[in-house]
């Protein structure tokens, strides 16, 4: 559970459901907003109206803890995506972003990017004995992965081998 909370007095917050531009929370250029990203599935959707005729910026400012996993898409009025920011390799509770805008109604769109887990194992003799240890704790772990998180195996001794590209299905990992 992805949780972004903002020190400030009385944020407003978010009203679920929000999945949809039709359903956004309306968030006020002048007041932050509380909201929680509720696992893979979830999609928050928020609604900005910037006034004038001139160009303007958004600022949007995510916080969470552990860190930001947010995936950040700016959709016009008529649900055209117009830019988006993706998570990095970052691990900072806040991240801060803009975007150039011009007048008229915006949405925000959030969702949580999966945790990218590379389980990386030792093969060599340093282990002989262990071997049955280490594959029944692998294979608990990748059957019980959850859908917030993509692993990857590698293996390694005196050589690294990668065993799987990213994948949260526990059949192609277990292969």
């Amino acid at each position: 559970e992805l949780i972004a909370e903002y020190e400030a007095q009385n944020p407003l917050a978010e009203t679920e459901a929000n999945e949809t531009a039709e359903a956004a929370t309306e968030a006020p250029l002048d007041r932050w907003v509380r909201g929680t990203l509720a696992g893979a599935a979830d999609i928050d959707t928020y609604a900005v109206s910037i006034a004038g005729e001139d160009k303007d910026t958004l600022t949007v400012e995510l916080a969470a803890f552990p860190f930001v996993r947010a995936t950040a898409v700016l959709l016009d009025s008529a649900g055209k995506e117009v830019a988006r920011r993706e998570p990095g390799g970052d691990t900072s509770r806040s991240v801060r972003f803009s975007w150039p805008v011009r007048a008229g109604r915006y949405f925000v769109r959030l969702t949580q990017s999966p945790a990218l887990v590379a389980l990386v194992f030792d093969c060599s003799n340093s282990m002989r004995g262990r071997f049955g240890d280490l594959d029944a704790a692998l294979r608990a772990y990748v059957r019980d992965v959850s859908p917030n998180e993509r692993l990857a195996l590698v293996k390694f001794s005196d050589q690294v081998w990668i065993l799987s590209d990213f994948s949260a299905d526990p059949s192609v990992l277990e292969a």
